[in-house]
């Protein structure tokens, strides 16, 4: 039985991209709660302050992540997420979805080789890819 969509966390370090892709979510007529991170720390922050035992409020069900951004980058916030899940406590395992610009075959690989990576997307989301991954992992 497939979750239903109850949080969206987006992390990009573009405030026109967190924005479009909000505009995207609405469009595809998405009804959760949409949280934006301009950094990939502090999305790993947010979502071990989400995952800590008792926390009531809501853990992301899906992760969209820019490859591209500064300090950490997408592939490090993935190796980082997948070193700290364990001890985080999260109740459900988010689906992940990968945001590039270019869409090359070789981030394309290494997302498939991560393991807790669902999708590569090329950005920027529109509401048909939003449908998809619903679809997809919560319909």
């Amino acid at each position: 039985m497939k979750t239903k969509l109850k949080c969206i966390l987006l992390i990009d370090d573009d405030p026109n991209d967190i924005l479009f892709h909000k505009r995207a979510i609405e469009k595809a007529n998405v009804e959760c709660e949409v949280i934006a991170m301009e950094s990939a720390t502090l999305g790993l922050e947010f979502i071990q302050s989400r995952g800590n035992n008792g926390n009531t409020q809501r853990q992301p069900d899906l992760i969209f992540v820019d490859i591209n951004l500064p300090a950490m980058n997408g592939w490090d916030f993935i190796a980082a997420y997948q070193q700290g899940i364990k001890t985080v406590g999260l109740q459900t395992t988010p689906i992940i979805v990968m945001l590039s610009a270019s869409g090359s075959q070789e981030d394309e690989d290494k997302a498939k080789s991560m393991g807790v990576v669902s999708d590569l997307l090329v950005k920027p989301l529109r509401k048909e890819m939003i449908q998809a991954i619903v679809d997809k992992h919560f319909s």
